[in-house]
């Protein structure tokens, strides 16, 4: 409670940026507050070697725990995600899928 009033006293409490912190054990509270306020999220490092299947790649991402494989295989399949990709000549169906397009690289996500 002391935290929140703090930061809602400060005018920071709109300025807190959603997402998936790490903290380390020494930052006092204005630290905690400051890093919220600046949006440095954690960032997981996830290499895609060559030649890895969606499959494979859905279970690296589950293996990590940053999506579980069934949820990323379902997205790696949709429609509506091609199309936000600027991927809309992919035709939509049972077949089409995002693989090939999952470059083999480590990619720093958020």
């Amino acid at each position: 409670m002391v935290f929140v009033l703090v930061t809602t006293v400060l005018g920071k409490k709109a300025k807190i940026k959603a997402g998936e912190y790490e903290f380390q054990s020494r930052l006092n509270p204005l630290g905690v507050l400051d890093t919220l306020v600046r949006g440095q999220v954690k960032r997981h490092l996830v290499t895609i070697p060559e030649g890895y299947t969606l499959s494979q790649i859905a279970q690296i991402m589950d293996d990590q725990k940053i999506v579980g494989k069934k949820e990323f295989l379902q997205k790696a399949s949709s429609p509506a995600l091609f199309t936000s990709l600027g991927l809309s000549s992919i035709p939509a169906g049972s077949d089409a899928t995002l693989e090939g397009y999952l470059f083999p690289e480590t990619y720093h996500l958020v």
